[in-house]
């Protein structure tokens, strides 16, 4: 299989399996969400590298990675219902959600929260494949583009095709497995 099938297939089934994550069908529990996401990212490492001890670190870095939430950064400043969700470790940075803010104050929350979020979810991969890669610690930064996915989608609107942040999902998942396949063969 070329490079570029290979990235498009990784791709597809990262974008699937976050959304299933995320809830395209009702799970018994959010942790087995995270197993199906997880291992397919294990699987793809362990191929891509040729090793399969960094397959399993790479599917449990990415399992702790999705163990905190953000449920309260997601909806990117938009959302006007209280929920005064804590998100930790990210909400101890950014402070809970105080919808009594105005929307810009909201928003920047949520940007840096989700940007902060994102690197918080590449940073248990990171470390764990230093022990067996050269891929470089600071790759973890990459997860900062979290915050723009889930910017793109809240300016969506009433243009989305499907619920909130569905679209977001997906892209989530298309990213994390591109960006990770992209820097598994440049250091692998």
């Amino acid at each position: 299989m070329t490079v570029s099938l290979q990235l498009l297939f990784f791709v597809l089934i990262g974008g699937l399996t976050n959304r299933i994550r995320g809830g395209l069908f009702k799970l018994p529990s959010l942790t087995l969400g995270r197993i199906i996401h997880s291992v397919p990212f294990g699987l793809m490492t362990g191929y891509l590298l040729n090793e399969w001890l960094s397959g399993i670190l790479a599917a449990i870095g990415l399992f702790l990675g999705l163990l905190s939430g953000w449920g309260s950064f997601m909806d990117m400043g938009r959302n006007t219902i209280q929920y005064n969700k804590d998100n930790p470790p990210i909400s101890w940075i950014v402070g809970k959600e105080d919808n009594t803010k105005p929307f810009f104050q909201r928003w920047r929350r949520d940007f840096i929260g989700m940007g902060l979020r994102g690197v918080w979810l590449y940073l248990p991969i990171s470390i764990l494949l230093q022990l067996t890669t050269f891929i470089p610690f600071w790759s973890c930064l990459s997860g900062l583009m979290m915050a723009i996915i889930y910017e793109i989608d809240a300016r969506m609107g009433d243009k989305r095709i499907t619920k909130y942040t569905q679209a977001a999902e997906v892209l989530m998942g298309c990213y994390t497995y591109g960006v990770w396949f992209v820097l598994e063969k440049i250091y692998g």
